[in-house]
């Protein structure tokens, strides 16, 4: 069944191709057609990152099969990422990074998180391996078999499509290896990211001002593996 798509004027007609084709959108779009009756779909807006679709705001006119009852259709497309807990090992005690950095959607020039990153149509695994090097650097030199998937959740299902799933790896090294990675400036260069590194005790992850709540769930879902 053709569902009608409306694109806005303010849409180029270049970028209209490339919304259909994204990812994002046929992902988002093939969900909604089979959980709802669909009547249209609005494109409101388009954000491109270079030559690629990034965000896309768009419109489902929606209603429950069961009811007919319309429900609530704007949504935010990003894509999915992924959030990276290390797990560092130091003369008996345990610590992680964390990365500070400006985060605008929340208002903050410095927000204090875990290592993370979208996956932009790359697979969860290669997108931490490679946000860890961006982000701390390549001092752990952690790969593939060291990532222990946490789960894969919806993070803001009122408003947004995106899901994100949870690794952490585990490491021990030497007090110097710590030092050399607390404080660093790195980010992804060509790119206007700016981030800081710390190195702090994991149990006090907690303690962090402001910390995010994705954050905070990945301690929880490290530390329930832990125990139970």
């Amino acid at each position: 069944m053709e569902i009608k798509e409306t694109f806005s004027p303010i849409i180029n007609g270049s970028s209209i191709e490339k919304i259909k084709n994204s990812d994002i959108y046929k992902r988002w779009k093939n969900k909604v057609l089979s959980n709802f009756d669909v009547k249209s779909i609005t494109i409101h807006n388009v954000f491109m990152f270079g030559s690629r679709v990034g965000f896309v705001i768009v419109e489902a006119d929606a209603y429950l099969k069961s009811t007919n009852k319309k429900v609530p259709g704007i949504a935010f497309l990003r894509g999915d990422c992924v959030s990276i807990m290390p797990v560092i090992k130091c003369n008996g005690e345990t610590y992680t990074v964390l990365v500070t950095e400006a985060r605008v959607p929340v208002g903050e020039a410095n927000k204090t998180a875990l290592p993370a990153g979208m996956t932009d149509g790359c697979s969860f695994i290669s997108t931490a391996l490679k946000e860890l090097e961006e982000e701390i650097g390549p001092d752990f030199n952690v790969n593939e078999n060291d990532m222990v998937f946490m789960g894969n959740y919806s993070v803001s299902s009122g408003g947004c499509d995106e899901h994100m799933a949870f690794y952490y790896f585990e490491k021990e090294v030497s007090k110097e290896v710590l030092e050399e990675i607390n404080g660093r400036n790195s980010g992804e260069k060509g790119t206007c990211e700016h981030i800081i590194t710390s190195v702090i005790k994991l149990d006090d992850i907690d303690k962090v001002d402001g910390i995010d709540m994705r954050s905070m769930f990945s301690y929880f879902l490290w530390k329930n593996r832990k125990t139970n």
